[in-house]
């Protein structure tokens, strides 16, 4: 990804994240946290559009970044007429576990996604939901990879105390541990997508 790709400064670049939930994105932007876009990218303007079923479209905002929230299914909010974003993050999404409830409302959302053809920035929490996302993401849907798998830079380390979480409290000598053992951390791997082989076949 290449900023010089985004838009000019005459519109905001625009970021869809999809799964948003109030008490974690909307939250942010209640806190004014996105504004890290606009100091990290100075000559560029932001709006920010969380989308899914559990955010509120109440957000109290006062941010540098504009800030736009949907009730709705990431495939609901893509079925709207003239939408299309310059990027899209899906946080922790679930997809990777394989569990038929987390997965299923997840599949027509990513058909749309990747169907759009634009970059999709999937994150999970470890090695067993990335093995997950590479069978059903990359096998079924055969999305095009842009950037592999690697680990977030910026992931959480044991032992931090999640910001993303308004009423978590976590001891510092806590971590979370899946039961096999490895420790899950939220948006511990990360990977870029754009577009699908399916699209050209």
């Amino acid at each position: 990804l290449q900023l010089k790709e985004f838009p000019s400064p005459a519109r905001p670049v625009e970021v869809w994240v999809i799964g948003a939930r109030s008490g974690m994105e909307g939250w942010l932007a209640e806190e004014g946290s996105w504004d890290f876009l606009t100091e990290v990218f100075p000559t560029s303007s932001w709006k920010l559009c969380l989308i899914g079923p559990e955010m509120r479209q109440d957000l109290r905002l006062g941010s540098r970044v504009e800030v736009e929230s949907a009730r709705l299914e990431g495939h609901e909010w893509i079925q709207k007429d003239g939408l299309r974003p310059d990027l899209v993050v899906c946080f922790n999404s679930g997809i990777g576990t394989l569990a038929l409830s987390i997965t299923k409302p997840w599949l027509l959302t990513v058909a749309a996604l990747l169907k759009l053809d634009v970059p999709v920035l999937f994150t999970c929490f470890g090695l067993k939901e990335r093995k997950g996302e590479e069978f059903l993401l990359r096998g079924l849907f055969k999305a095009r990879v842009l950037v592999d798998f690697l680990e977030n830079p910026f992931r959480q380390r044991p032992g931090d105390r999640p910001g993303c979480y308004r009423s978590l409290e976590v001891r510092p000598q806590e971590s979370f541990l899946a039961p096999e053992g490895e420790a899950e951390l939220c948006n511990a791997q990360l990977w870029w997508a754009q577009g699908s082989q399916l699209s050209a076949e």
